[in-house]
């Protein structure tokens, strides 16, 4: 079934498609497991957001990257860098498109390439059917370029506007915790004790055999350390696994007022508590404390 999403265009324009203006790269050899937090190339994933770092650099050339299992993103490449096996890679394969325009046109419909052209059981695929057959409104060249520059400029200033806001949230949660610490040690009432004698358990889980292959679309909720943060437990990406699965690491099972703390790379520290009914369950970067309901408030 065609993908006919464009019913109307600007006079001058066209309507093409992307498997006539786009092309796939030879596939990346390196697994997802290969990136670092630090190293000479950007490393892309199938995650949304460049994270990762690799010392070889597999490509040179202006591309656009996208994951092919999980849910959709888009990421434009200029320059030496390396993807990992799960991402697809796009150039130009007409000279009638300007790659940054082709980005900025995807990048627009990211949520319908997610709904419609993704499918799949447990992990979904990138249909690359679907994606090749999508319409592409075509301006001049030279109208792409502006719209592609325009679209540049808007979206550093809106990026700097979001980096200010986010130094100013950081600021007032340093003055927070300060504010904390300064009214804790006024109690001069209080005893010390080792987190042991507090708490009933101490202990992270571990990742399921077969990795992100055995993730589902529904069932017991798996969390990672990208859904733990000091604020709140952010699940708009977590991952499910299977009732056969989650018995399998019942050693791991989350009960409502656990604390769960990061226990490993970047975001190691970030911490929140589960005050969910719902079962869980957490990998092996990400520790379960449980505290004392008569000793320890989990707040």
């Amino acid at each position: 079934m065609k993908n006919n999403l464009i019913t109307q265009i600007p006079i001058g324009w066209t309507i093409s498609r992307c498997k006539y203006l786009l092309r796939g790269l030879e596939k990346s050899p390196y697994p997802a497991g290969d990136g670092k937090d630090k190293g000479l190339y950007p490393f892309y994933t199938s995650s949304k957001n460049l994270s990762k770092f690799i010392d070889v650099a597999f490509f040179d050339i202006d591309a656009l990257i996208l994951p092919t299992g999980g849910s959709a993103a888009i990421h434009y490449a200029s320059g030496k860098f390396t993807t990992s096996t799960d991402c697809y890679n796009l150039v130009p394969r007409s000279k009638n498109i300007n790659l940054k325009f082709a980005y900025y046109h995807l990048l627009a419909n990211i949520e319908l390439i997610n709904e419609l052209g993704f499918e799949g059981q447990g992990l979904r695929h990138l249909q690359k059917e679907f994606l090749f057959d999508l319409p592409f409104p075509l301006p001049p060249l030279s109208t792409q370029q502006k719209i592609a520059t325009f679209l540049d400029q808007k979206t550093t200033e809106i990026d700097n506007l979001i980096s200010k806001k986010n130094k100013m949230i950081s600021l007032l949660k340093e003055e927070e915790k300060a504010f904390i610490n300064e009214k804790l040690q006024e109690k001069t009432n209080w005893t010390k004790k080792k987190l042991k004698y507090l708490v009933s358990k101490i202990g992270s889980g571990v990742t399921p055999k077969g990795g992100s292959e055995t993730y589902l679309d529904e069932g017991i909720i798996f969390l990672r350390s990208q859904n733990i943060y000091f604020e709140s437990l952010k699940l708009d990406d977590v991952a499910y696994i299977s009732e056969e699965t989650n018995e399998k690491m019942s050693g791991s099972k989350v009960e409502k007022g656990d604390v769960l703390l990061n226990i490993t790379g970047a975001s190691i520290g970030r911490c929140y508590f589960w005050d969910k009914e719902e079962q869980a369950n957490v990998n092996q970067h990400v520790c379960i404390i449980r505290p004392k309901n008569n000793v320890l408030n989990t707040q």
